[in-house]
């Protein structure tokens, strides 16, 4: 419950300020550019994760194959459609994380059977 208050709170906070501030460009930038450092930076945890153990238990190729199409794609889209510089720039991060685990899957295959403690979390 606490987890859903916390995240009410953050939303009802982030919003008002949003709300108040929709006319100041450089609040609604900065919204966004954590906006894409977030997004751009999902797949570390697991990168990370995954360097730790030396395993990639549970890891898909075509999960990964599919992010890695998917944030392809976007890239490719933020290129063409000549977006600002720091959509490339996260873009390039999320597929430079997608083929880091992809290695990472090719290289600790055999190493795979190795179980990660079940106490550990990201």
């Amino acid at each position: 419950m606490s987890y859903l208050e916390c995240m009410a709170v953050f939303t009802l906070i982030t919003g008002l300020i949003f709300y108040f501030f929709i006319d100041v460009p450089l609040i609604v930038e900065g919204y966004g550019l954590v906006a894409l450092v977030t997004e751009s930076l999902l797949a570390s945890p697991q990168f990370f994760r995954n360097l730790k153990f030396k395993s990639v238990e549970g890891m898909s190729k075509l999960m990964v194959l599919t992010w890695f199409l998917g944030d392809l794609y976007k890239t490719v889209y933020f290129f063409v459609r000549q977006a600002p510089f720091q959509f490339l720039l996260c873009g390039c991060t999320q597929i430079t994380f997608d083929s880091l685990i992809f290695l990472q899957i090719l290289c600790y295959k055999k190493a795979s059977y190795r179980k990660i403690p079940k106490s550990y979390s990201i």
